[in-house]
Order: C-alpha cells, then structure tokens, then sequence
C-alpha cells in the first residue's frame, strides 16, 4: 500500500473520531457575528421577558415598537406591563411611552450566511376594569390589540394586524397603512383607515355619529350589522360585502376589479345605484341599476365596480 494512501486513510479515521467527539459534546452548534463570531447559545434566543407594576394611573399610552401590542382591561388594581427586554419602557406622570428595535444578528451555518431576529415578542398591558384612558397612539408591524376599553383617542400606524374588540372612543378612530384588520363591538363616531392591501372587516359596530372613510390597497371590505352615517369605501382590486347594516346619510363604495354584494334590510327606506364597467348587475332579483332614486330624504347607496359584479338583495 502506497504510503499517501495510508496517511489519507489515518487522516479520515482521525477526522471521524474528531467529528463524533464534538457531536457527543453538544460541539454541533451554530455560529453567529454579534460584535466578533460566537457560538450560538439556544437558551440565549429566546426572548427574554420583563414583568411590573406601573406607578398610580396611566392615562395615555405611546408606543413605537417591532414587539406586538396588546392593551386590555382586567381583574388588576394598577396597569401591569409585561414586555420583550430589548424595549425600554419609561413612565412620565400618567403618560406610559414604550419604544424598542431588535438587533439584528448574522448566522453562519456551514457556508451560509443569514440575518435574523427573534421575531420581537409580545408587549401586554393590563389596565383596571372601568379605567378610561384619555388616548392610545402607537407605530407598530406586528399586531396590535385593543381589548374591552373605553378611550378618549386611539390612532394607529404601521403594516401591523389591527384587532379592536368591546372598545368605546369618543372621537373618530385613526387608522393609516395598516394590514388586516378585525373590529367587533366597536363604538366611535366615525373612523378613517388606510390599508396597504390588508382585508378589512367591520362587525357589530357604531359609526354612526361621524363620517367613515375606508381605503384598501387590493384587499377586501365587510360591514356586517354595523350602524354607519356619511361613507366611503374603495378598493384597489377587492371584494366589498354590505351586509344588513343600518345606514343613515349615504355609502358610496367602490372597487377596481372586485364584486360587490350587499345585503340591504327595509329596501323601501333606501335608494339604491349601481354602476358596472364590464361586470353585472342584480337588484332586488331584476337587472336594473336603480332603486327608488325618484324618491327623497332616503338613505342612498351608490354601488359601482370597475370589472366586477354588483348583487343587491
């Protein structure tokens, strides 16, 4: 036997002894640059989580965070926080102010280099029941909740999944370039959202005491047993589904490309229009586009697709 060929094969025993002792240690591990190249600790990863009590009351609540929010009522005699570490939370008198950015990490994984976070956690508020805050803003793109409150003033930014349940404000909800969005049991006078394309879905609601403007970029709409006023609604592409709501004033909904189906309960007190560009048209069962438009002091819809069909039952 040639001798490179009994060093080769020495080498390669001693190289699967090796490689089998540093499995046996835990040795098969990731490695990762967080300010010089370490071997990546699996406990380390997780997100590690800070729990308080917060001093006296909080009135108004800020935040601007890649963490998820969930602000809520229960069963605590003062507002308790729990939060991700890497967010910094700061109380000024009655003013809660949160912010936090994750630092992003390298990994090296054999010949392969990616960059990572731990995906930012989630922020959870706790407010005593029957407290009203005078105001929620907030910045946000994982996911927000607000959850069985009263508020004077909620505004909320950012490509975040919204979900408002049992809450009451008593001023317009403000809501620009969010994702999809669920609000049930919602009471304001009025409120006005932009979408980049998230689905927007409205139930058991009252808007009925202000305007209501909604915008989605593609996505679908439902209003379902909703009290609305003065409305406008389109879509870029999506489906709208009017279904028994109470209607004061007018809706004015429009959609590129998307059907529109409306469920309209008590069709003799409201005047109907519908407009198609290539699409159908049903009213009532007939093909008609109009209803009752002769007729005053009615509430009007005005129903128009771009492509798609319009259904009136």
């Amino acid at each position: 036997m040639k001798k490179s060929m009994i060093i080769g094969l020495s080498l390669t025993i001693l190289g699967g002894i090796m490689f089998a002792l540093a499995i046996g240690h835990t040795g098969f591990k990731t490695i990762v640059w967080d300010n010089g190249f370490k071997v990546e600790d699996e406990h380390a990863r997780a997100t590690k989580m800070v729990s308080k009590d917060l001093k006296g009351s909080v009135n108004q609540i800020d935040f601007r965070t890649e963490s998820a929010v969930d602000i809520q009522s229960g069963d605590v005699k003062q507002p308790t926080i729990s939060y991700p570490k890497f967010n910094t939370v700061k109380q000024h008198g009655r003013t809660l102010t949160i912010t936090g950015e994750q630092q992003h990490r390298t990994r090296i994984i054999g010949f392969s280099i990616e960059s990572y976070n731990n995906g930012g956690g989630r922020i959870i508020i706790t407010i005593p029941k029957k407290h009203h805050l005078d105001g929620i803003s907030g910045r946000n793109y994982n996911g927000i909740s607000i959850k069985n409150l009263n508020v004077n003033n909620v505004k909320l930014m950012g490509e975040a999944d919204i979900s408002l349940e049992n809450v009451k404000s008593r001023s317009g909800l403000t809501l620009k370039n969010t994702d999809d969005t669920s609000m049930k049991n919602v009471t304001a006078p009025g409120i006005t959202q932009t979408s980049d394309g998230g689905d927007l879905t409205y139930q058991n609601a009252d808007f009925s005491d202000g305007a209501t403007t909604i915008s989605t970029d593609g996505g679908d709409v439902s209003f379902a047993s909703t009290k609305l006023k003065d409305t406008m609604i389109n879509s870029d592409g999506g489906d709208i589904t009017l279904n028994h709501n109470n209607v004061t004033g007018s809706i004015i909904a429009t959609t590129d490309g998307g059907d529109i189906d409306a469920i309209i309960p008590n069709r003799k007190k409201v005047q109907v229009n519908a407009s198609v560009d290539g699409g159908d048209v049903s009213m009532f069962g007939h093909d008609n586009h109009s209803w009752q438009m002769s007729k005053q002091n009615l509430a009007l819809y005005r129903l128009s697709s771009d492509g798609g069909d319009v259904t009136v039952r």
